[in-house]
């Protein structure tokens, strides 16, 4: 059973973090969305690849997952036609990249209007938690 304390949900897959900042994804893995190096579908939460990071805030777009690691850093994977993940490439990641550049400390990372999506599925997945939680302390 793992115990996850940050969840986010695009509108074909989760992300989320376990409470050693580990990130766990699941759901449509097109273009390696979910960062275990592959490109196969996870109906169940699968590790995030590459060296261990430990993560402390996560959020997943519709076509890429980024996150903040403890030192502020930031990470990127999935779909990087358009440069997105900052990895100065235009190639999709299947593990997480750092966003080049001179070393920059982010502080919080959150989805823009362009993946509103996002925030209704995670608005949702948020009220579906608290139902279940609410029906079993009945």
């Amino acid at each position: 059973v793992k115990t996850f304390c940050n969840i986010s949900a695009g509108n074909d897959g989760c992300i989320a973090l376990d409470r050693y900042g580990r990130a766990w994804c699941w759901g449509y893995n097109g273009n390696g969305r979910l960062g275990d190096n592959s490109v196969s579908n996870r109906s169940t939460p699968v590790s995030v690849a590459g060296a261990v990071k430990t993560f402390c805030s996560v959020v997943k777009t519709t076509n890429y997952s980024l996150a903040l690691d403890k030192y502020g850093r930031a990470w990127g994977w999935g779909y990087n036609t358009q440069g997105g993940l900052g990895d100065n490439t235009t190639v999709d990641k299947s593990t997480p990249v750092s966003v080049l550049g001179a070393v920059k400390t982010f502080c919080k990372i959150f989805v823009t209007v362009f993946d509103c999506k996002c925030f209704v599925c995670s608005f949702f997945l948020l009220l579906m938690i608290v139902t279940l939680l609410l029906y079993k302390n009945v």
